[in-house]
């Protein structure tokens, strides 16, 4: 698998040419790009995560209708579009 990509690559160099040569080798090292990417996301997920379970624990279930419909903004701007009247 290797091999091919970096035939690929070299394939791609030789057909774009230096102008891409940053999203070629980011292709070339794809699995180094993965990891960070991954790594980068790690943190949010994993804060995302521990604040809603959190928030599972400490509220009940008509506190979380409340804090939950707050957080879902675009739910909210959908609801009042649709109250209010056609002209």
């Amino acid at each position: 698998m290797c091999i091919a990509v970096a035939a690929l690559a070299e394939r791609l160099l030789d057909t774009y040419g230096v102008r891409f040569a940053g999203p070629i080798s980011i292709l070339r090292n794809w699995t180094f790009c993965l990891f960070y990417v991954m790594a980068e996301l790690w943190g949010s997920v994993v804060v995302s995560l521990l604040f809603w379970g959190f928030a599972n624990q400490v509220c009940h279930l008509s506190g979380q209708i409340l804090h939950v419909s707050v957080a879902d903004v675009p739910h909210l701007a959908r609801e009042e579009r649709e109250q209010i009247p056609a002209r």
